[in-house]
């Protein structure tokens, strides 16, 4: 009889417990997957940062395409001097041309590894962030569970007819005292 007027209050407690356990598994699973993208946003930074632009296919395509060029106005310039007969002069002038052209390409892809760099700390951060603002609310959602779960439980219990389970376990209510209804009478 005594179990039975406890039951509402076992249930509640039970039900709570079994809701705090599933829901800390969730929240587990992702802080996991918030740590694993974490890492790969790390990864990702690192080697888009710390590679050099130079070492790409773009700018190792871009040098090649350059040289080509070159080699093609370098070979076009002797053969002009020869045919034509120009100076040292104007020959050694055409070559500082083409050290111009390749010394420009050569900033050029400077200036765009340094741009791809700032490109993938600026996604870097902004994914931080926004791993960071997941946290943040994550905690926030633990704090109110928590503090749910509590207002859920005093509810559960206050919401119980506690005569009945105090009358159930042998206890004597008079004008809202509790006694246990043994010893203590006059004599």
């Amino acid at each position: 009889m005594a179990f039975a007027a406890l039951l509402p209050a076992i249930i509640s407690v039970a039900t709570s417990v079994a809701g705090a356990a599933s829901e800390g598994a969730g929240r587990k699973k992702m802080a996991r997957e918030r740590a694993k993208w974490a890492a790969e946003n790390t990864s990702l930074f690192n080697r888009d940062y710390y590679s050099n632009y130079m070492d790409g296919a773009e700018a190792q395509n871009a040098i090649r395409q350059m040289r080509e060029e070159l080699r093609s106005r370098s070979r076009a310039d002797q053969n002009s001097q020869a045919v034509l007969g120009t100076t040292n002069a104007v020959s050694a002038a055409n070559k500082e041309g083409r050290n111009k052209a390749m010394a420009s390409l050569y900033g050029a892809l400077a200036s765009r590894g340094q741009l791809r760099r700032d490109e993938a700390k600026g996604r870097y951060l902004s994914r931080r962030y926004g791993l960071e603002g997941l946290e943040h609310d994550e905690m926030s959602k633990t704090a109110q569970s928590a503090n749910n779960m509590m207002y859920n439980g005093l509810q559960g219990l206050s919401g119980m007819d506690w005569a009945d389970v105090f009358k159930s376990f042998g206890a004597k209510t008079s004008g809202g005292l509790t006694s246990s209804g043994g010893g203590g009478g006059k004599a």
